[in-house]
């Protein structure tokens, strides 16, 4: 216990010292018990052309899409254009309850590691990092030493691997893809660009938002005229057809699309096939999303819709007004209609090699939707240092509907359509209500099954151990000479092959991003926050926890707090274990203007 007679500051010094070691002998602790386990829990590295089971071992191939909402895609009750995915889904599995961060950068932490971003370093995003936040473990802003990538683990275990697309784990020495397992990689390092790769120099130059791209160890460009999309797809499947004639040799491959992330930009052919797709506004869309989800069993019939935030009516709006809206989110299906043709064609390459019947095909989204506005956008640019001359130009080219979606904009679609997208869930991505954190997951493969759908909870921690398990590859203590900490997930692997239950899982889950906080127990979840707005990404108010029942109310439209304030203690508590597990410094919600409910904890 720290005396009371203590300055603040000598207390704040010892609290730090303190919290710090504990912190460190925690993960001493855990290693040292992976160590101790290791022989009992991992599975031998097979001999080359070997499996577990009859053949060879399986390839992966692991395709993140970019703030992709959770109704978007037809397997999910999307009318945009999706035949590869929606083929994938029917021979193989899909989740309704599969679970990621609020935003990007922590998600791909965990989906890379199997460990929670508090533990691998982005316990917040680095573009997002508090005061109290800076040089604590945990909060580095990249994939820290203390977890091994997927790429890491499948390589030891004599894997080939490789990755295409955004990165956004880090960008300095020792931080990128080919310094985290990847045998070959090209990379952009940033969480957003231009598809077009027209912030790569110019007015853009010296920017905090310039384009960054890495081919292997060394910087690279996206040549002049390509889309990101396509090129990002060409490549990956040029790095695998240089393995297609080692056939004992598997492969481990990740396909990161910057796909549908905002700027949205797509190809004008693609724009205009969605022409009066989206006239009727996105109240009428959302609600032709849930009738199609509903009439295939992914959600149950009736209940209540959460209201949509920071919507205008739809038939108050001039006719100019209505056509910039959908023309936005003509663009968004446009730029979702292209990614899924370039699935199409890395799963036409892999076909034509051979390898497509043993290779597993992994797909989910990041986060959920975004809901943030392009003046939203351009105004946090602005303040990142953009040149005033190049915010005229972007402005100016949002403004123009022929030039809207081009090389030259930075649109995005706002939080109508993107709260449409999260359809029938509450909020977007940035929250950790259903819309932030729920996101489709499609995984198909050898022996998984036609056509199955699985409801129960997973995360995206599971990625890492399943394909571990799949592989038959060890859950190794020790990578590249230093100690790493063992997955933090679950194996789906018994799922996808009918060995477990397909029924809810009663598992514990939780989140925290930028003070906002979430825990779900079965069908129970409360979430901590404060009233939101969607279309700034922030919050009003004082912060407070709320408690919904998931089984009747996915929508989360029914606080229950009231009712059952045993159960929302129950989940608290469970909550602040989390909290101090997983080392998360506990801070108000974003914009919240009152204070939080109590002090942040030492860290430990």
């Amino acid at each position: 216990m720290i005396p009371e007679k203590l300055s603040s500051s000598r207390r704040e010094a010892l609290a730090g010292l303190r919290a710090s070691t504990a912190h460190y002998l925690r993960r001493i602790i855990w290693t040292a018990l992976a160590c101790t386990a290791l022989a009992a829990r991992a599975a031998p590295v097979p001999a080359e052309g070997t499996h577990p089971g009859p053949g060879q071992r399986p390839n992966f191939l692991l395709i993140v899409a970019d703030d992709l909402g959770y109704s978007d895609i037809g397997a999910y009750g999307g009318e945009i254009h999706t035949p590869r995915l929606d083929r994938l889904a029917k021979h193989g599995m899909k989740f309704t309850d599969f679970y990621v961060s609020p935003t990007c950068s922590p998600t791909r932490a965990m989906l890379l590691t199997g460990n929670d971003s508090h533990v691998s370093g982005l316990g917040t995003m680095a573009e997002a990092l508090r005061p109290e936040q800076r040089g604590r473990p945990g909060y580095e802003g990249y994939l820290n030493q203390s977890v091994a990538t997927i790429a890491e683990r499948l390589k030891g275990a004599g894997y080939f691997t490789a990755m295409v697309g955004k990165w956004h784990l880090g960008g300095r020495p020792g931080q990128i893809p080919a310094e985290r397992g990847f045998d070959r990689s090209f990379a952009l390092i940033n969480g957003a660009a231009n598809y077009y790769g027209k912030d790569q120099g110019g007015a853009w130059a010296g920017t905090l938002f310039q384009a960054r791209y890495f081919e292997d160890d060394k910087p690279g460009r996206l040549p002049e005229g390509a889309y990101t999309t396509d090129y990002f797809t060409t490549r990956l499947i040029g790095f695998l057809n240089r393995t297609k004639d080692s056939s004992n040799q598997p492969f481990f491959a990740y396909l990161a699309f910057n796909a549908p992330h905002t700027p949205l930009q797509a190809p004008a052919d693609l724009v205009e096939k969605y022409d009066r797709v989206y006239a009727d506004g996105p109240v009428s869309l959302r609600q032709q999303r849930v009738r199609r989800m509903q009439a295939m069993g992914l959600i149950p019939e009736g209940g209540d819709l959460p209201a949509m935030i920071d919507v205008r009516d739809w038939a108050s709006l001039t006719d100019a007004e209505r056509l910039a809206s959908s023309r936005r989110m003509q663009i968004y299906a446009a730029a979702v209609d292209r990614m899924d043709q370039n699935i199409g064609r890395i799963l036409d390459a892999l076909r034509d090699s051979g390898r497509l019947d043993n290779t597993y095909v992994i797909v989910l989204s990041d986060n959920g939707a975004e809901g943030t506005d392009e003046d939203y956008w351009l105004g946090f640019l602005a303040h990142l240092g953009m040149p005033p001359a190049l915010a005229r130009q972007l402005h100016d080219a949002n403004a123009d509907i022929a030039r809207v979606g081009s090389a030259d904009s930075y649109a995005a679609y706002g939080p109508g359509w993107a709260q449409a997208g999260m359809a029938p869930f509450r909020l977007t991505k940035g929250f950790t209500n259903e819309g932030g954190i729920r996101a489709p997951l499609i995984i198909s493969g050898p022996g998984i099954g036609q056509d199955r759908t699985a409801r129960s909870v997973a995360h995206v921690m599971d990625i890492v151990p399943t394909v571990l398990e799949l592989a038959g590859a060890p859950t190794a203590a020790v990578i590249d000479g230093r100690q790493v900490l063992p997955p933090q997930g679950e194996s789906l692997a018994g799922l996808l092959h009918g060995g477990a239950s397909d029924t809810d899982n009663p598992r514990s889950l939780g989140w925290e991003l930028f003070g906002r906080r979430a825990v779900r127990q079965g069908q129970w979840k409360a979430v901590y926050m404060n009233q939101p707005s969607v279309a700034r990404g922030s919050g009003t108010g004082a912060a407070h926890w709320q408690l919904f029942d998931l089984a009747r109310d996915p929508g989360e439209t029914t606080d229950l707090a009231g009712e059952h304030p045993d159960t929302l203690r129950e989940l608290e508590k469970w909550w602040e274990s989390y909290e101090v597990d997983n080392g998360v410094i506990a801070i108000p919600p974003l914009g919240d203007r009152g204070k939080a409910d109590r002090p942040a904890p030492p860290r430990q």
